[in-house]
């Protein structure tokens, strides 16, 4: 038996990486990426889920007012048909956009 405590992330994400870790992150990711808008919300999410969901400090990575990171996110939660206030959609997001290369792997 293996106990998370034993586990560095680097090997816990080697337990989603391979075909179903790509095809998970690219269903769950795939509503995100097919929108008009120009604006990067994999990567406005990324932050802000790097960031825990801290407005301010996520805006501020972004180089974006914390009400334009607000709208982002909500315009993410539209497109999902979820809102972002489960952990364990946000949990599964990360790792989805960790497996797709996005976002920051050192937080």
């Amino acid at each position: 038996m293996t106990w998370f405590r034993d586990v560095r992330r680097s090997e816990l994400m080697a337990l989603v990486a391979g075909p179903a870790g790509t095809a998970f992150s690219e269903e769950l990711l795939a509503p995100l990426r097919t929108g008009a808008s120009p604006v990067d919300l994999l990567g406005s999410l990324a932050v802000w889920l790097a960031h825990h969901g801290q407005w301010g400090p996520a805006a501020a990575e972004l180089g974006i007012h914390r009400h334009t990171l607000n709208k982002r996110v909500k315009r993410a939660e539209r497109l999902l048909g979820h809102t972002l206030d489960s952990p364990g959609l946000r949990a599964e997001l990360w790792v989805a956009l960790q497996i797709a290369g996005i976002g920051s792997r050192s937080r």
